[in-house]
């Protein structure tokens, strides 16, 4: 009787573990939210991500839960290997409530990489509706083992991409994924 109660005892425990870890852990996957100090949470995809010399990749970069109320504005970094061309008329910033429109690009060589940055206005974003999305494509120019493309936001109150160093990107990736060029 007296073991019975204990594993009765242990089997309790084991379950009000179990459920604790399943509820604590969350799920992730996501990279950083808006929550922790980013003004969006963000998700890049690039596709196809093998392509030949020559060929194009559509780049996209999904923002969610955009923290309208806390900023003017954000910038949206993203750092891609320098043996991609990116097609500065490409560049579209979507809405599932308005048309397509063109978004200004800035663009910055650093070592072995470009960063690219675009200014989204929190104007353009109403509260109801606190989800975007940009989409460029880029040109495989020459021969690439899988590297890294990455993303970044951070807000800013004013458009202020012209101050960005590349020897000081303040780049820190909230999602990123792998292309290569055959």
């Amino acid at each position: 009787m007296c073991i019975q109660r204990l594993n009765s005892v242990k089997y309790s425990r084991f379950i009000i573990f179990f459920l604790f870890m399943l509820i604590g852990c969350g799920g992730g996957g996501g990279g950083p939210s808006a929550s922790a100090g980013n003004p969006a949470a963000a998700s890049i995809q690039v596709s196809p991500r093998t392509i030949d010399s020559g060929d194009r990749s559509l780049v996209t970069v999904e923002l969610r839960d955009i923290q309208v109320e806390d900023s003017n504005g954000m910038i949206i970094k993203l750092v891609i290997p320098d043996s991609l061309d990116f097609l500065t008329t490409t560049p579209l910033f979507s809405r599932r409530d308005l048309d397509d429109v063109l978004i200004d690009a800035r663009t910055f060589n650093g070592s072995n990489v470009q960063y690219i940055l675009f200014y989204v206005d929190m104007a353009s974003i109403p509260i109801s509706r606190r989800e975007a999305e940009i989409s460029f494509l880029v040109e495989g120019t020459e021969l690439l083992s899988p590297s890294t493309v990455a993303v970044d936001v951070d807000v800013a109150d004013v458009d202020d991409r012209q101050t960005f160093s590349v020897n000081n990107p303040r780049f820190t990736a909230l999602s990123s994924t792998t292309i290569e060029v055959k």
